[in-house]
């Protein structure tokens, strides 16, 4: 059920399951909604979002980093993304 949960708020870009909590993301980054294509659970629970607005993020608790801004992106949506154990991150166009 949790997970159904995490999949209709991530629809909608504005939350991630952290630990066993739901994180609304949008004020952390001061905004109304997240344009989340993607996302990816790394192994030690940090997610991996892409947004439209800010790039590739990485989620850890109410900690976001901005791991790459979309300007260094490909001009595609990102529509899938994996990371390999050696911290590369795949993106599926």
């Amino acid at each position: 059920m949790a997970r159904a949960a995490l999949r209709n708020l991530l629809g909608c870009g504005c939350a991630v399951l952290s630990g066993w909590k739901f994180v609304n993301l949008a004020p952390i980054l001061r905004r109304t909604t997240l344009e989340v294509a993607s996302s990816w659970r790394e192994e030690d629970g940090a997610s991996l979002l892409t947004d439209l607005i800010d790039g590739i993020l990485r989620v850890r608790g109410e900690n976001v980093q901005v791991l790459a801004p979309p300007t260094v992106l490909p001009p595609s949506l990102v529509l899938a993304m994996a990371e390999t154990r050696d911290g590369k991150i795949w993106l599926g166009l």
